[in-house]
């Protein structure tokens, strides 16, 4: 089990907007599929949340970006878990 978790991505063409480049949508969604990965790599995946009646929500993103990504790109996305806290919300 791996605190660090890298996802090879490759920018396809519905990922990109008009002027060609990555849409904010995109990376986003990029997020999510790793994150959702890594989780299930850690214990901690939906299934196994599920049964404790608890849910997994990203609730923290730092993104940097360098250059912008063009559909065929190649990157590799990383995460780490940087600790969790429990909230209850009642509706």
């Amino acid at each position: 089990m791996n605190a660090i978790w890298k996802e090879p991505l490759v920018v396809r063409s519905y990922d990109v907007g008009n002027a060609g480049v990555l849409k904010a949508q995109a990376i986003f969604q990029f997020f999510q599929e790793a994150i959702v990965v890594h989780a299930v790599h850690l214990g901690v995946g939906h299934e196994a949340l599920q049964k404790l009646g608890l849910i997994l929500v990203l609730s923290r993103v730092k993104v940097e970006i360098i250059n912008l990504l063009v559909w065929g790109d190649e990157i590799t996305l990383t995460t780490w878990p940087t600790g969790f806290s429990l909230s209850v919300i009642s509706g």
